[in-house]
């Protein structure tokens, strides 16, 4: 049986790069997104993602490097001549028009007949479930209600690349979930190729079928969900990406590494050199197993308790590790069973080959 046939890369970006007065914003950013994916562009403050998106767009162009959209350089091409739609975090409605105006704003300036403007307009509008508030004024409206429609005018005139720049980042929670359902929805029906900035990575996880991790103007890590938590390249990825504990130690000539003088059997990959070389070890929550005091592993203190739905985070402290501050995810029957409470004494284990292994430099993510 032959494997599907991958999509064509539909925006090539090679060796861009951005700089205002000193200080370089882009460095050399090379990166290949095929037609149909939704990407986003996932890091902290100031790590260039959004410049990065607001070269492709044009609006903030490179001073070096290629961008090409469907087989077209669009390098040095004004906004108005680049194919696509673009919602900002600010929403940027016109306050004097209805929805349904917004919407169809740009149809009209391209000269479209009134009677398919209505008709696209009512069309997106059912698509963003907005149809029973194409009346309203802007002022009428949610903040989410609003960043619909931002989305619904993105998307009129049929863009082949939609570009979301932190459109939930202004939402309270509830309203960011349920517009995260809505995007991924109107990408699954749409088939469009979306890039959206965000530095929240939940979002990333939830919503994209790759993820482009920036840091310091550069790429660290372009994966899907999954490998970006399962496999980080560098400790920065394991630390902005989810949860991590790290642990200085030291490489084994026997291929483990010592935590304060305790050999621990890490995962494969271990990226480190020398025998005796510091290194640090990086453990997910959910990879520290507790048991009761007694039963098999190093004896720990529970410093905290913290209950978040759907599992206890415990914050332990391991003398054995030489660690103050280990934390575990743990579910709650376990946490129950094990009467979890501030100065209770467990047993934490961390299995063979759970633990990955990268150089001394500790990620700032993890600060």
């Amino acid at each position: 049986m032959t494997a599907p046939e991958e999509p064509p890369v539909y925006l090539r970006l090679q060796n861009i790069s951005k700089h205002f007065g000193t200080f370089h914003a882009l460095r050399d950013v090379s990166l290949s997104i095929r037609k149909g994916e939704f990407v986003c562009f996932l890091g902290p403050s100031g790590c260039g993602k959004t410049t990065l998106l607001r070269a492709i767009a044009g609006l903030d162009p490179q001073n070096s490097g290629r961008i090409e959209q469907d087989g077209r350089d669009i390098s040095r091409l004004p906004p108005a001549q680049r194919d696509f739609g673009i919602v900002f975090q600010s929403y940027a409605l016109f306050p004097n028009l209805t929805a349904a105006e917004n919407i169809g704003y740009g149809l009209r300036n391209r000269g479209v007949p009134g009677h398919e403007i209505r008709a696209r307009v009512e069309q997106l509008a059912t698509l963003v479930h907005l149809y029973e508030h194409l009346h309203k004024y802007p002022s009428q409206l949610s903040g989410g209600q609003q960043q619909r429609v931002a989305l619904a005018r993105a998307l009129a005139l049929s863009p082949g690349l939609l570009l979301l720049d932190e459109p939930l980042s202004a939402l309270d929670a509830q309203v960011r979930q349920f517009l995260r359902r809505e995007i991924k929805e109107v990408h699954r029906r749409l088939g469009i190729t979306t890039i959206m900035v965000t530095h929240d990575q939940e979002e990333a996880l939830t919503l994209s079928d790759r993820i482009v991790l920036m840091n310091r103007g550069v790429i660290e890590q372009v994966g899907t969900p999954t490998e970006l938590y399962r496999t980080p390249r560098t400790a920065f990825a394991a630390a902005f990406v989810g949860q991590s504990n790290f642990l200085p130690g030291r490489l084994r000539a026997d291929g483990t590494v010592a935590v304060n003088g305790v050999p621990l059997r890490p995962g494969v990959g271990v990226q480190a050199g020398m025998p005796d070389e510091p290194v640090q070890i990086c453990l997910r929550p959910e990879q520290v197993e507790l048991r009761p005091a007694g039963a098999g592993g190093y004896p720990a203190q529970v410093t905290d308790v913290e209950f978040c739905g759907s599992f206890w985070r415990v914050t332990l402290s391991v003398e054995a590790l030489g660690c103050r501050r280990l934390v575990a995810d743990v579910p709650p029957a376990l946490g129950g069973a094990l009467a979890l409470a501030e100065g209770a004494a467990v047993d934490a284990l961390v299995p063979d080959g759970v633990a990955q292994v990268f150089p001394e430099v500790f990620p700032e993510a993890a600060a």
